[in-house]
């Protein structure tokens, strides 16, 4: 018996017939490609619903929080008649000063400390004759008069009899002797000093030597 196609190629019109072996190792890989495809639907879906429900939600629209003016009744006010009563002159003394108001009454103010007072302070004589320049004196004469004092006092030598006095004398004096001249000194200061409730006052008087 004669082979009809020597040359071994198939018909066209001849069906081909898939393997078995080869359909068996395919299905596994078509199980796997089906998984890992609906896996990784799974995990894009899973994606998208997670950034979902991150998502803020709508906003609420917020009311407007400033008031909206409404008209409100206005009401006119009905003017009334009120009786005025004029304010009465009140009676100001002369020292009082209106703009001021009423003042306490002074009291009567002290009086101000008396102040001593020297009259008058003189000494005689003014020119002392010496017979020398060395140990003679020359008697000499003092008088005063004083007021607002009560203590008085005489020295020489200084302008405050208080501080260096030479001897406590009366206020008013016409005749006073208890110092007398040095004719060693060319000139000597001689000063009566009162006290008076404002303080001391002092005056002085000056003698000079003339040698005889």
């Amino acid at each position: 018996m004669t082979d009809d196609n020597p040359s071994g190629e198939l018909d066209a019109d001849a069906e081909v017939v898939p393997d078995d072996s080869e359909e068996a190792v395919a299905s596994p890989q078509r199980r796997r490609l089906v998984l890992f495809i609906g896996g990784g639907v799974l995990i894009v879906v899973g994606l998208v619903l997670g950034i979902w429900a991150f998502l803020p939600g709508p906003s609420e629209p917020v009311a407007d929080a400033t008031p909206s003016a409404t008209p409100s009744e206005t009401f006119e006010a009905t003017p009334t008649a009120t009786a005025s009563v004029a304010p009465q002159p009140t009676a100001t003394s002369a020292d009082e000063d209106p703009d001021e108001g009423p003042s306490a009454s002074a009291e009567p103010a002290e009086p101000d400390a008396a102040k001593a007072v020297i009259n008058s302070f003189t000494v005689s004589p003014e020119i002392a004759i010496c017979s020398d320049d060395r140990s003679s004196t020359v008697p000499l004469t003092f008088t005063w008069s004083t007021a607002d004092a009560d203590k008085a006092w005489i020295a020489e030598g200084t302008n405050n009899a208080s501080a260096q006095p030479f001897d406590e004398v009366s206020l008013n004096s016409s005749g006073y002797t208890g110092l007398s001249y040095e004719c060693y000194a060319e000139e000597q200061l001689f000063t009566l000093t009162v006290r008076g409730e404002a303080g001391n006052t002092s005056v002085s008087v000056s003698v000079v030597r003339q040698l005889g």
